[in-house]
């Protein structure tokens, strides 16, 4: 049984990250139009939801839609690059979600894998303040690609470990799925004795690190278990340069076109365990 959606609310972004595959064409639905997607949601058996984008806080009537949830006790999850964040908006998103998620993937300002100037400020920013108020949990998304895999053994020191709030942190195999990241395949695409690395180096971490949950997805285990919401409320199974249309959410039943999907149901809940470490 499926009992998680991400949702990419909007295409929209305020960031320019090289390795992206967020979706730029499907044209983003309205409030109400979104309204019947969250009802169908919540008619199923699904209880978590996860919203992303692009950069979900760019979507206006985000929080109508959290307010709509809210009151059937699902757990919500934001997932943001932080450049919106400031200390008003984190208490408004402590009120109503389980768990922030934010990406780093290099400490690097120049390399292609890098995010806008700021970035590291701005998440140590973020991190320092829930770090204080612990009112909210904390995920780490990094995408592991050719230009930082060497880092993983940073930014678990100088992230992950430093701060109490992070209880999980997710790896992805980088996946040329859509736009800039088809792109720049050649660029980012792991090499076999590079992601030999990478676990060597989780494998050790694991070992040292506390309560810490270590997630590393492979490109294939995302592709065989993973789908989204897409803006225009299609629903989609992503593969390699292209993706699969199941169907539209406004339009057809959610459980009908979850198994439309054709889901690797034993790789899917082996990647959504929270162990001390599960590489898939």
């Amino acid at each position: 049984m499926i009992d998680y959606v991400c949702w990419n609310i909007t295409n929209k972004c305020n960031d320019s990250c090289s390795f992206c595959f967020r979706d730029i064409e499907r044209v983003p639905l309205t409030l109400s139009e979104n309204i019947t997607i969250a009802e169908k949601i919540i008619k199923s058996q699904i209880r978590r939801v996860t919203f992303s984008g692009g950069e979900a806080l760019l979507y206006k009537n985000l929080f109508a839609l959290v307010e709509l949830f809210s009151k059937y006790d699902f757990d919500m999850r934001l997932i943001t690059n932080c450049i919106l964040l400031d200390e008003s908006l984190i208490k408004k998103i402590e009120e109503y979600f389980k768990k922030l998620v934010i990406p780093i993937d290099t400490f690097s300002k120049t390399s292609l894998v890098s995010r806008n100037v700021n970035h590291c400020q701005n998440i140590r920013k973020v991190l320092e303040y829930v770090e204080h108020t612990r009112n909210i949990d904390v995920e780490i998304n990094t995408v592991v690609t050719h230009f930082n895999y060497y880092e993983i053994r940073r930014i678990y020191e100088e992230i992950v470990s430093k701060y109490q709030c992070i209880s999980n942190w997710n790896l992805f195999e980088f996946a040329p799925l859509r736009g800039k990241a088809i792109d720049n395949s050649d660029k980012f695409l792991l090499q076999d004795e590079e992601d030999k690395a990478v676990i060597y180096e989780l494998t050790r971490i694991a070992n040292e690190s506390g309560d810490i949950c270590i997630n590393y997805k492979h490109k294939d285990t995302l592709l065989s278990t993973y789908f989204v919401i897409s803006p225009n409320g299609d629903i989609v199974r992503q593969t390699l340069y292209e993706d699969i249309l199941v169907g539209n959410l406004l339009y057809d039943d959610l459980n009908l076109l979850i198994d439309r999907l054709d889901l690797n149901m034993d790789l899917y809940h082996r990647r959504m365990e929270d162990k001390k470490i599960t590489i898939v």
